[in-house]
């Protein structure tokens, strides 16, 4: 699952985005990263959240020393592995978590915390397992010592990635309004302009040119501005990456050797704050030489469902 660990930089992110890696995060088996668990351990990963001003953060840590904050906002630090302080943390991080694994319980409720509670998602042999501690208690130190422990931790690793964002100060001054570069770049700005509504399907393959996100979105001026301004080389863009991106986010049917469909979900967020579901319906040639990501109109069932169940769970907050 290459889609939590791809870059080491500091950039702004679509909500969905963040939303997406996020619970691929959660879902992600040992296996699928390559990572092996010793015998006299149980956990492979930890998400620690907690509220940070108007925000949720996500701290993100793997075994292998993988580093990432995610939040329910734009902007993230993904991967901290390409750095050593970080990766160090990180697994600092791990190891500490063994020792809350016995006041967690498994769940699949993966909600954000409420404003008031940190919340500890432990990535473990036997799936996901969880805590919530009051913020407020976690802060003062009057939550369990390891609950604090842990917090203390994240909070540490969380400045070694800031540290990233720190020294790219001086180039994005440089190029301030460019946010995204490269194939995942590339990708996450294709299913920005899909969720925009100005693009409805684009299908390529590993021997083409990647098609020009500014063509493609030349009737949305102002989506073509912000396209623009990301000063994509298309021709350096290698359409095999883009496809890998996109087979990463999706959930895909099994047989690498034939033809394979399924999709990617992710939740749109307007100027106006509302949400909105998106489905990708994703196609995906013989061995990946081939891609076609289609939108789903909002009246696709799949759509009016996932909508149903979103305003079912903001009723609840």
């Amino acid at each position: 699952m290459s889609d939590i660990r791809p870059m080491a930089e500091s950039q702004r992110y679509s909500q969905q985005a963040m939303a997406t890696l996020r619970l691929k995060a959660l879902h992600v088996s040992p296996a699928e990263i390559g990572i092996q668990i010793p015998e006299n351990k149980n956990c492979f990963g930890v998400l620690v959240e907690w509220p940070m001003g108007d925000l949720i953060a996500t701290i993100l840590a793997l075994a292998d020393g993988t580093a990432s904050l995610y939040t329910n906002s734009t902007f993230g630090i993904v991967g901290g592995f390409d750095h050593a302080h970080a990766r160090n943390a990180a697994k600092d991080l791990i190891q500490s978590t063994e020792d809350i694994l016995n006041d967690t319980n498994s769940t699949t409720d993966f909600a954000y915390p409420k404003i008031d509670q940190v919340k500890f998602f432990l990535l473990t042999k036997s799936g996901v397992r969880s805590a919530v501690v009051n913020f407020e208690t976690v802060e003062n130190s009057s939550a369990k010592p390891n609950f604090i422990d842990v917090f203390a931790k994240a909070q540490n690793l969380l400045a070694e990635l800031r540290k990233i964002t720190d020294s790219k100060v001086e180039a994005s001054k440089e190029s301030p309004k460019r946010e995204w570069s490269g194939a995942s770049g590339y990708t996450n700005c294709l299913l920005t302009a899909m969720s925009e509504g100005a693009i409805k399907t684009v299908q390529f393959s590993k021997s083409d040119q990647v098609p020009s996100l500014s063509i493609l979105t030349e009737a949305s001026p102002s989506l073509k501005d912000w396209i623009d301004e990301q000063s994509f080389d298309y021709k350096a863009i290698a359409a095999s990456e883009v496809i890998a991106t996109i087979k990463n986010l999706a959930v895909l049917s099994r047989l690498p050797f034939l033809k394979r469909s399924g999709f990617i979900k992710t939740v749109h967020v307007e100027e106006d704050g509302s949400k909105m579901p998106r489905i990708f319906d994703i196609e995906l040639g013989s061995f990946a030489r081939s891609v076609r990501v289609s939108l789903a109109e909002d009246s696709d069932p799949r759509i009016v469902k996932l909508l149903e169940e979103l305003k079912e769970a903001e009723s609840k907050k």
